[in-house]
């Protein structure tokens, strides 16, 4: 940090200058400000003139005198808000002036923003040190036992802010940081007051007016010291990028995020503390020596350990997923559907959820059998597991629940601003199919959301998949969707008779879908993937599906009113054989990404 300030006095020694002429300016006439409202309170109120006041303010009279401190009072605020803009004109530009005379590139995101932050930080902390250094002075001349007290108070809250940062960690403290800036401002002024009445009952205090201005001076330094404080810690913490900002010389390394001591806990001695317990919860025979198998996952964030009990056991083995404590949100909402999982869905049994240290591990058992697929038969299967994600039906309380936590396809699809969309139109064509799709938009959002809903899983490409005893396991089912039927399915050749045979397997599970028309389905899909772009603002890929969309657009609103209107859910399922496909397999539809 001295570097930091030396840089700053050698590069910018006029702004350090002028800002700390401001700064006390500034400070001052704020003080004078809020002085001559009380001094005017005390003349209305005792219909006298204070003999305080300089000689050639006493010969007015008091109406004109109240008006004269009036307008000084409002006149030394306006000062004070001219010197605020000051400053920070100064901090920018010696922030911009050091980033010019360094001109170095390839540093972090946004240094120049941070620069001007820290440029900020350092002069206002020397700003306060200053002020401080004054009221100092001032007190050792008007009022030195008020000076003891406020030193002796800062002494012991210094001691007493050392000594709990030191004894308990930062989230284990048993006073929150409201409770102690209340404790240091508040328990100050009090400790103040108690020490000015004392000296009342002594008989040693000096004029009103000088105890008023030092109280009111000291309580202002608890502020300032309070501030300063928190100032040097940022600066503190922010150490390397502030001598990279600050030195012409220094290079920016980037550090290796910490992860709170989360992988600490993969170690051998540590795992057996946690792990082993957790494993004979659920299976006392489950020997204590393990050595599970582990992938990483949400970078880094989420392991997976398989936990075997030996290459011979007969034990079956466990799955641990642990979760870094940032995703205790994905491992709730994961947790939410695997505990209404049948035997049907493509998942391991999962056993419950367990916090270590600060961290989520959830257990699942599994197959004796169990090992992971390679990714060319994970690509083999897919069709397979989206078959079966077809036929996971939910609860309808946790249907309720995540409604009201998750917008449904349509409304997301409502809010579509086709402005943007159109900034990716070239042809007329195109731009003619965003104006069909207008016409049937509402039809189409109502269509659309009275479809049946099934479970996805994007990215389901990218998940981890496992297999035993021949039946293919998906291990990863967290940010999963409840979307219309089709969802998530991708489009190219032979996608509506995959769609009709998962259909066909499915109703036999979910008889809701019987009626389902596979082209249906298919423009459910493209719906899907026309917000899944939107929402990562893809306009490239929008607009590559708009002309699909338009053209199935009347179809889909036809099919759609003449579904609502259908009461035999046979005859709707023989209906289906009449209608015309328009043509699928000539969608020419990007690859689904990660989302």
């Amino acid at each position: 940090m001295l570097l930091a300030y030396r840089t700053l006095i050698e590069e910018t020694p006029g702004h350090v200058l002028i800002f700390a002429i401001a700064f006390i300016a500034s400070q001052a006439a704020l003080l004078v400000s809020l002085l001559l409202p009380w001094k005017i309170l005390i003349i209305l109120g005792s219909g006298r003139i204070s003999q305080l006041l300089p000689s050639f303010l006493r010969h007015y009279e008091r109406d004109e005198l109240v008006a004269l401190l009036g307008g000084a009072a409002l006149g030394f605020f306006l000062f004070h808000l001219g010197m605020e803009t000051l400053i920070r004109r100064i901090y920018r530009s010696g922030a911009d002036h050091i980033c010019r005379q360094h001109r170095k590139v390839g540093l972090f995101d946004r240094h120049h923003d941070h620069a001007v932050r820290y440029y900020r930080y350092l002069l206002h902390l020397l700003g306060l040190i200053l002020c401080i250094v004054l009221v100092i002075i001032w007190l050792a001349h008007t009022y030195p036992l008020l000076l003891l007290a406020l030193l002796t108070f800062c002494g012991a809250g210094s001691i007493a802010v050392r000594y709990g940062a030191s004894s308990e960690p930062a989230s284990q403290r048993s006073l929150s940081p409201e409770i102690a800036s209340k404790l240091w401002s508040g328990g100050a002024f009090l400790y103040v007051i108690c020490w000015v009445a004392i000296d009342l009952w002594r008989g040693t205090v000096p004029h009103l007016t000088i105890i008023f201005i030092s109280v009111l001076l000291a309580r202002q330094t608890l502020i300032f010291c309070a501030v300063a404080y928190r100032l040097l810690d940022t600066l503190t913490s922010q150490s390397e990028r502030l001598r990279v900002l600050f030195d012409s010389e220094a290079p920016w390394y980037p550090k290796v995020k910490s992860a709170d001591g989360f992988h600490a806990l993969l170690i051998n001695v540590e795992i057996r503390r946690w792990l082993a317990p957790l494993s004979k919860q659920y299976d006392p025979a489950f020997p204590a020596a393990v050595n599970p198998e582990f992938r990483a996952v949400e970078n880094g964030k989420l392991i997976y350990a398989t936990v075997r009990s030996a290459p011979e056991g007969e034990q079956r083995p466990f799955l641990v997923k642990l979760f870094h404590h940032s995703l205790q949100s994905l491992a709730e909402h994961e947790r939410e559907l695997l505990a209404v999982s049948a035997d049907h869905w493509p998942a391991p049994p999962f056993l419950g959820m367990h916090d270590v240290d600060r961290h989520r591990a959830t257990m699942f058992r599994l197959e004796q059998d169990f090992r992971w697929l390679e990714p060319k038969e994970k690509a083999a299967i897919l069709p397979t597991l989206r078959q079966q994600l077809l036929a996971c039906d939910l609860p309808a309380d946790l249907i309720e629940r995540y409604d009201r936590g998750s917008p449904r396809l349509a409304e997301r699809l409502a809010i579509i601003d086709w402005r943007y969309l159109r900034l990716f139109i070239t042809e007329g064509e195109a731009s003619r199919s965003i104006d069909k799709i207008h016409e049937y938009w509402p039809s189409i959002l109502d269509g659309v959301d009275r479809l049946p809903r099934q479970l996805v899983l994007p990215g389901l490409e990218k998940r981890l998949v496992g297999v035993a005893q021949e039946s293919p396991v998906i291990c990863n089912w967290a940010r999963w969707r409840w979307e219309p039927v089709g969802a998530g399915w991708p489009q190219g050749r032979n996608s509506e008779q995959r769609i009709k045979a998962a259909l066909s397997f499915a109703g036999e599970i979910r008889p809701e879908i019987r009626a389902i028309a596979p082209e249906r389905a298919c423009y459910a899909a493209l719906l899907y993937e026309l917000e899944r772009f939107y929402a990562v603002r893809d306009g490239s890929g929008a607009q590559s599906l708009i002309p699909h969309i338009a053209n199935g657009a009347e179809h889909f609103c036809n099919k759609a009113s003449r579904c609502l209107n259908t009461v035999d859910v046979s005859n709707a399922a023989s209906d289906d054989s009449n209608v015309v496909i328009f043509p699928v397999e000539q969608w020419n539809v990007p690859s689904r990404s990660q989302h």
